[in-house]
C-alpha cells in the first residue's frame, strides 16, 4: 500500500521549490531590464534609419563603441584626446562637479586596481548599546582639525536594506569602528537578505589605524 503524502509535506515541498525558483525568476527580470535599457540607448537610432526594430542591436552595437572607446584611449593620442576634453569640462561650473562624481564613482566601480570596499566593520552608536554594519571605503586615514585640536576618521558607508545601493556615509573616529572576519561579500549578502543570512559570530579582527591609547 502506498504512503500517503501529507498536506504539511506537500507545502514544505511547494516552498523548497518556490525558494529555488524566485531567486532565479528575480535575477532573469532584473537582468532582463537592464538589457532592455542598455538597448534602448541606440535602439531608436537604429529603428529610425532602418525602418523597423531589431531587438537588440542596440545593445551590441553599445558593446562594440564602448570596446573601441577603451582601445582608442588606451594610446598616447587617445589619452591626450581625453585630458583635452576633461579640462575643458573642468572649466564649466556645475558640469564639472557633476562630472568629477561620476567619474569618481566609476573609477571605485570599475577600476581593477582599486576595490570599492575594502572590509566590513560595526559601528558604535555611542550610548546605546547598537551598533550598525557598514563598509570602510578606504583603509586611508583623514583629518579633522582646528586651531585647538586634531582627530582622525575613517570613511564609512552605511547601506539601506534591502537595497544596498542607497545609504548614508558616516565618518567615524578609529575607536568607535571593529572591523569583523565576514566577507564583503557576505556582508553584501547580509544587507540584501535584511539579516536573515548573517555568520554565526561577529570575530573581530583589531582596531585601525593607529593604536589606540
Amino acid at each position: 500500500m502506498a504512503k500517503k503524502t501529507s498536506p504539511g509535506v506537500i507545502g514544505s515541498l511547494f516552498l523548497t521549490g518556490l525558494m529555488v525558483l524566485l531567486p532565479l525568476y528575480g535575477s532573469f527580470l532584473v537582468l532582463n531590464e537592464v538589457l532592455k535599457l542598455l538597448d534602448s540607448i541606440l535602439g531608436p537610432v537604429f529603428t529610425k534609419y532602418l525602418g523597423f526594430s531589431i531587438p537588440g542591436l542596440g545593445l551590441i552595437a553599445l558593446i562594440i563603441i564602448i570596446w573601441i572607446t577603451g582601445i582608442l584611449t588606451a594610446n598616447f593620442v587617445g589619452k591626450k584626446i581625453v585630458n583635452f576634453y576633461e579640462s575643458a569640462i573642468a572649466r564649466v561650473p556645475v558640469l564639472n562637479t557633476l562630472f568629477s562624481a561620476i567619474k569618481s564613482i566609476s573609477l571605485s566601480l570599475f577600476s581593477s586596481s582599486k576595490k570599492t570596499f575594502t572590509k566590513v566593520v560595526l559601528v558604535d552608536l555611542p550610548n546605546t548599546g547598537i551598533q550598525l554594519v557598514g563598509f570602510l571605503t578606504s583603509d586611508q586615514e583623514t583629518a579633522i582639525k582646528d586651531k585647538f585640536s586634531k582627530k582622525t576618521i575613517f570613511h564609512i558607508f552605511v547601506p539601506h536594506a534591502p537595497n544596498p545601493t542607497t545609504g548614508f556615509l558616516l565618518l567615524a573616529e578609529p575607536k568607535n569602528i571593529h572591523p569583523v572576519d565576514v566577507s564583503v561579500e557576505d556582508g553584501f549578502k547580509m544587507v540584501v537578505s535584511m539579516g536573515t543570512f548573517h555568520p554565526q559570530s561577529y570575530t573581530l579582527t583589531g582596531p585601525l589605524g593607529k593604536k589606540q591609547k
